[in-house]
């Protein structure tokens, strides 16, 4: 029980982070370029980039894929945005 809500409360972290990130991304005047500045600041969205390109190229198929990977159901981000 304590690994369930363990597990629950990580899915919860990570989608409290996707949804500031789509916030900070709908609120901009330039998503391209706040996208090119935040690579830019982390590795972790080069990674991401990275990620995309090892997997086809298919931003959405590879979203699709690790949101699965990480117990996240990719329909519910879809929702959000």
């Amino acid at each position: 029980m304590i690994q369930a809500l363990t597990a629950a409360n990580r899915t919860t972290g990570k989608l409290d982070e996707i949804k500031k990130v789509i916030g900070t991304l709908k609120a901009s005047k330039n998503p391209a370029e706040l996208i090119k500045s935040m690579i830019a600041q982390n590795p972790a969205y080069k990674n991401a980039l990275e990620y995309i390109q090892a997997n086809g190229g298919d931003p959405k198929a590879a979203f699709e894929k690790l949101a699965r990977e990480q117990g996240i159901d990719p329909g519910e981000i879809s929702h959000m945005i």
